[in-house]
């Protein structure tokens, strides 16, 4: 989670994309801070031209002996529904593995016109054990239309894993 008020230690953020506790919409999971990609004041990514970012983890190690890993987060995501080349607002998690390039795992889906639920993902890593992943949340706005909505907000990041051991 974010409840320190900034970024784990190897995270980055590019974009709008910052810690912040403004523009709560619904019931957070952790209630005081999420990764937001927007502007605090005026809770929306509508920044008079098109505009996008990425909010990218430090690499996690998979031990070769994970019989199950997960990347699990929950996300409130208020845009454009539909995706590229269509030119509406894309919300993706990309995932790089063993320091290669990013590439897409899964598009996010719009939670509403308002942005009031949050949702819970969950993505398999399992194909990924014995390997370091690193995960990152791209937020493109592709075009310059329809911008004055909340945005992505992000909280509650957890990669975890089975492993079974041979005694």
């Amino acid at each position: 989670d974010f409840e320190s008020g900034t970024l784990a230690p190897g995270w980055s953020a590019t974009g709008l994309w910052h810690v912040s506790s403004a523009c709560s919409s619904g019931t957070p999971p952790n209630p005081v801070q999420w990764a937001y990609y927007g502007q605090d004041g005026t809770c929306n990514f509508n920044t008079g031209g098109t505009n996008s970012g990425d909010l990218t983890t430090s690499t996690v190690a998979i031990p070769a002996t994970a019989s199950r890993a997960t990347l699990r987060f929950s996300y409130i995501y208020n845009g454009e529904a539909g995706a590229p080349p269509f030119g509406y607002d894309n919300a993706s998690v990309l995932l790089s593995v063993n320091g290669g390039p990013f590439t897409q795992s899964a598009e996010l889906s719009t939670t509403g016109s308002f942005g009031s639920t949050w949702l819970t993902s969950e993505i398999d890593l399992s194909a990924y054990a014995g390997s370091s992943v690193a995960v990152q949340w791209n937020f493109n706005s592709v075009d310059v239309w329809y911008n004055d909505v909340l945005g992505l907000q992000v909280d509650s990041v957890a990669i975890t894993y089975q492993s079974c051991e041979t005694l």
